[in-house]
């Protein structure tokens, strides 16, 4: 298939608005065999690329490129529902101006299964990812430049492994069973996010540290008293 001519990517803010709004960005199609040996002969892989993307996440600005690689052989369609398990999302040149800003990250997300609902549109996934550091954790949990000492740790942990569940939907993005890893670091929790609002519950330990993270619109608390007893106390709301 040739490659498409450059496509608004604004068309997906009635779908993706409440997540990242979209101020500008093309993305470009094109399906091509891929290269001996990387996969079973025959297969067929569809990769959608964009030009720098920039955007808001509530009142922050965000830049981004992002680069998706369907493999066709796991695509599956039923009328109302698109498979898309086996799909790879690799964002690079991510920054943000938020209260702990972002610069240069990077990530790659596998998601052995994912399905895209079209009326109305929903994507759900499971997805593990392979991330530089823990630059957008922090800035995810963070409303304050002046981070406790327990969460300034959290910016030099470099090569995590993150998992969990996504949807996003016209309201927003939920994330479930979220579970990070890396050296000496480890987070589990919950969160949904809803123009650049937060909400939901996080444990994370560093070291010996352990801390609940209580996320709330505006505010987040840190729960270092019986951390875990908290965490286990707190409810996870079903995805919508």
């Amino acid at each position: 298939m040739a490659k498409s001519k450059p496509l608004d990517l604004r068309v997906l803010n009635p779908w993706l608005g409440r997540t990242l709004e979209i101020d500008s960005g093309h993305v470009t199609i094109r399906s091509e065999e891929p290269s001996k040996g990387a996969k079973a002969r025959n297969a067929l892989e569809l990769r959608m690329d964009t030009d720098l993307v920039s955007g808001r996440m509530g009142r922050n600005k965000v830049l981004l490129r992002a680069e998706v690689e369907v493999d066709a052989r796991h695509l599956s369609w039923d009328m109302t529902e698109l498979g898309l398990g086996g799909t790879t999302l690799r964002l690079s040149q991510v920054s943000s101006n938020g209260n702990v800003p972002i610069r240069a990250w990077s990530g790659t997300f596998t998601l052995p299964r994912a399905s895209l609902t079209l009326s109305p549109t929903v994507l759900k996934a499971r997805f593990s990812s392979q991330l530089t550091d823990t630059q957008p954790l922090v800035a995810l949990i963070t409303s304050s430049r002046k981070l406790p000492g327990f969460l300034t740790s959290l910016l030099n942990i470099p090569k995590v492994e993150v998992t969990g569940q996504v949807q996003i939907d016209e309201r927003g993005l939920q994330l479930r069973e979220l579970k990070a890893k890396g050296d000496g670091f480890s987070l589990e929790g919950h969160l949904d996010l809803v123009q650049g609002n937060m909400t939901g519950a996080l444990l994370a330990t560093l070291g010996a540290v352990t801390g609940g993270i209580e996320l709330r619109p505006g505010k987040h608390d840190l729960h270092l008293l019986k951390a875990t007893e908290w965490f286990r106390g707190q409810p996870v709301p079903p995805f919508r």
